[in-house]
């Protein structure tokens, strides 16, 4: 699925599911795209039509526990399912539709087979959800590593909400910051103390980063590039 429009112009073919259906199953195979005949954009309902706060409304209200989805559904299409005259939202080479521009040629039938019709609403935010089950954040690369939003170098002592995000990766993967209290699953803080930088040292290690050294000298207990790049990659997988 690509992008928004501004989005389809810097990242070029890059910002869109890989997935697609599977000539062997019933499902689609999620990792392989399946070329098939591009249905043609369904007529614009006659039925009144969400206007672009309720169309966020209930994008926030599908994914109230996935935060993540809500930031892809707005770097996707600004929450928008359709335009001002009522057609369907398209993506500039009209390939990908809707709220999550979901690429109809590859998912259009098997969405349907689900009754989920992403010229819809209701459909596409459903299709999308079942997408996200199946296959984490993966169908939507680049929004969603904006939407992951790790960005700064982080070491012990500092503040900042991305420490938080760090944590909740981290409690996710398995290096849990703490069982319970703050830094545990669900109580992430934004202080980066000694709980978080044990939890980083054995990410760092569990994923041949680094496994000895200091801050200072080797980056052991910092989350510098190559730590942060392995934690974003470890959110789109879970």
């Amino acid at each position: 699925m690509c992008g928004f429009f501004i989005c389809f112009f810097i990242f070029a073919g890059y910002c869109h599911a890989d997935t697609a259906t599977s000539t062997a199953t019933s499902t689609p195979d999620l990792t392989q795209p399946q070329a098939t005949s591009t249905p043609a954009l369904e007529a614009t309902s006659t039925l009144p039509l969400p206007t672009l706060a309720e169309s966020e409304a209930m994008v926030r209200s599908v994914f109230a526990a996935d935060p993540i989805m809500i930031k892809i559904a707005k770097c996707e299409s600004s929450f928008r399912q359709y335009n001002d005259d009522g057609t369907v939202l398209t993506s500039h080479n009209g390939l990908y539709v809707g709220v999550f521009q979901i690429d109809p040629k590859i998912h259009g039938d098997f969405a349907k087979s689900l009754d989920d019709d992403i010229f819809t609403l209701e459909g596409n935010l459903a299709y999308a959800k079942y997408l996200k089950n199946n296959s984490g954040n993966i169908p939507w690369p680049v929004c969603a590593k904006s939407a992951i939003g790790l960005t700064l170098n982080l070491k012990p002592g500092m503040t900042s909400s991305q420490v938080k995000t760090i944590q909740q990766i981290l409690n996710q993967a398995g290096f849990a910051i703490a069982k319970t209290g703050p830094g545990s699953a669900g109580l992430e803080t934004i202080y980066f103390g000694p709980a978080t930088r044990t939890a980083v040292k054995k990410f760092q290690c569990a994923k041949k980063i680094v496994c000895s050294g200091t801050e200072n000298t080797t980056g052991y207990g910092l989350v510098g590039a190559r730590t942060r790049s392995a934690l974003i990659q470890t959110a789109l997988n879970n």
